[in-house]
């Protein structure tokens, strides 16, 4: 089973989605019953720009009521609602509704790209669904600007991974324009082009060599950049700066210091989400508090771990929680309460991934050692790299019980005798005219599998089967399959390479090899010296002009 394409074995690819829409809507469906509350009334209600189109000009080119803020898009989502449902609050709270269980999509979505495993996406996912943190933003109407400003950053990455992976443009431009809409909504979605640059130049869950390649990543910077520059005239436009009137820069120590205090209270109600309150006091006399060390001494002891033990995927979550808080704070002075928890919606999306991989991994070994445990070890169910299968031995037999005690072994440890077939395969020495194609079994099936290093997972047994049949074609198109799905299936990616290679089509083996390069996780890390002597290989051997009209890689 390839782990990164689906949460169970045998689950519909489009399960997990409706299971977390029909949670994120169902745990708010009672809010559909709630009225107008606190800031709604002059923001919505007695607003009269929320009752008429014609108001729409000064609403993109003006301030918002509460000042110096200058959040046009969400201000015009308000106009569209009257128009859409009246002045009923059932209308604009099912908008914050359906805002909140896309966002919850996009964080499945993002978490797929992260995580190996399904379980681990799908863990982070829920949790930001029901995460009683996001209560006061969803069902606040007047927060909604934190919903769209999470949903817009959120898209707007997952458009520029998707134009890193492919080379298009037009998925850049589609992040850029997501991008400055986000910043038409609340201007923290600026804090987005934060792991965008970091991505654009060295991805967190990538090792290859990225030195000969900059200054592409540089070009495709330039739409956000200038995506950037648009909003911040047009703010400046409207504030009279970019900063606007009245934000006042002084006692910034005593704000930031005060974030010694204000940070572990955040971390308590993400962790222990008790006493919530739309009104969060800070002390005067907060310095005093006793518990302060010893939260702090957790919390360095915390980050040590996650940074060290985490992994990529933890990693990139502490990122985006840490770059989201710095707009909270109170570097630039909030007008209305220095600690709230709808403050906390876009960087609890990180928080949530961070605790999707603290816990996914060890809920996939579980489940993948159970199922291992009770599936038959022969037959289509059992299918790997280990050869032909004589049928299903059972739990009694003593074929079976070596296999499942090594199923139950750690992953880590199991990995190391379940080689890919790449390991069985390519190096048997097959050339362009050895591919096993009239239904020899490759030479070099037979080697013991501890003489053959091996990754900590295998890519999938079917198109490895195919392979190992002779079968490249068959193998070649599982493998497209595979990467279709999951482009940073890397070891999918190797065994195109090496494919393509036998095949003599060394074009296509090198984009396989820079694809490989551009995703490979730390724990795959063996194969990037022999990849990149591969390639460097292919480059030089490469006729001139051989990369002319070649198919783009999947």
């Amino acid at each position: 089973m390839d782990t990164s394409r689906s949460p169970a074995a045998g689950a519909h690819p489009l399960l997990p989605p409706l299971i977390l829409a029909a949670v994120a809507l169902g745990v708010y469906l009672i809010t559909l019953a709630n009225g107008f509350v606190w800031d709604d009334g002059y923001i919505i209600v007695e607003n009269p720009a929320t009752r008429s189109f014609t108001s729409l000009r000064d609403i993109l080119l003006s301030p918002d009521i509460v000042k110096p803020y200058y959040r046009p898009l969400n201000r015009a989502s308000y106009l569209l609602d009257f128009q859409l449902f009246g002045m009923n609050p059932a209308g604009f709270h099912a908008v914050n509704m359906v805002l909140h269980a896309l966002n919850v999509l996009l964080v499945y979505l993002l978490g797929r790209r992260l995580f190996s495993a399904g379980p681990a996406a799908l863990v982070a996912a829920l949790l930001f669904a029901v995460h009683p943190i996001n209560v006061e933003t969803v069902t606040f109407i007047s927060a909604r600007n934190n919903l769209f400003a999470l949903f817009f950053a959120l898209s707007c990455f997952l458009a520029f991974l998707r134009g890193r992976d492919t080379g298009g443009w037009p998925w850049h431009l589609a992040g850029a324009l997501l991008l400055f809409l986000g910043l038409m909504c609340k201007e923290t979605a600026l804090m987005v082009i934060v792991p965008v640059f970091l991505y654009a130049i060295r991805p967190f869950h990538g090792t290859g060599d990225r030195e000969s390649d900059l200054f592409r990543p540089g070009l495709s910077l330039l739409p956000y950049i200038a995506a950037i520059a648009i909003y911040l005239l047009m703010r400046s436009a409207a504030l009279e700066g970019v900063l606007g009137t009245g934000m006042a820069a002084a006692e910034l120590p005593q704000r930031l210091v005060r974030n010694l205090y204000v940070i572990p209270r955040y971390l308590a109600l993400f962790l222990f989400p008790a006493g919530l309150t739309i009104f969060h006091a800070v002390p005067p006399d907060w310095a005093s508090a006793p518990w302060l060390v010893p939260a702090w001494l957790a919390i360095a002891a915390g980050l040590w771990l996650l940074l060290r033990r985490g992994g990529p995927a933890a990693r990139f979550g502490l990122l985006w929680l840490g770059v989201n808080f710095l707009p909270v704070a109170n570097i630039v002075p909030i007008p209305s309460y220095p600690m709230a928890e709808r403050f906390m919606y876009l960087p609890a999306a990180g928080f949530c991934l961070v605790a999707g991989a603290v816990l996914g991994g060890p809920l996939f070994d579980r489940w993948g050692a159970r199922a291992a445990a009770v599936r038959p070890v022969g037959g289509p169910g059992g299918l790997g790299c280990g050869g032909k299968h004589h049928g299903s031995p059972g739990p009694g037999d003593p074929r079976a019980e070596p296999r499942l005690a090594r199923r139950r072994q750690p992953v880590r440890q199991r990995g190391q005798d379940r080689p890919p077939f790449c390991r069985g395969v390519f190096q048997s020495g097959l050339g362009p005219d050895r591919t096993g194609g009239h239904g020899r079994r490759p030479r070099g099936m037979g080697a013991r599998r501890r003489d053959r290093p091996a990754p900590l997972r295998r890519p999938g047994p079917v198109g490895d089967l195919a392979a190992r049949q002779g079968d490249l074609a068959g193998a070649t198109a599982r493998y497209l399959a595979a990467v279709e799905a999951n482009p940073a299936n890397v070891m999918a990616r190797y065994n195109l390479g090496r494919i393509y290679e036998i095949q003599g089509k060394p074009t296509r083996a090198a984009e396989q090899y820079e694809l490989f390069l551009r995703y490979v996780p730390v724990e795959y890390g063996e194969y990037v010296p022999e990849v990149q002597a591969r390639l460097a290989k292919l480059r030089a051997t490469a006729p001139a002009g051989a990369t002319a009209g070649a198919a783009p890689a999947p």
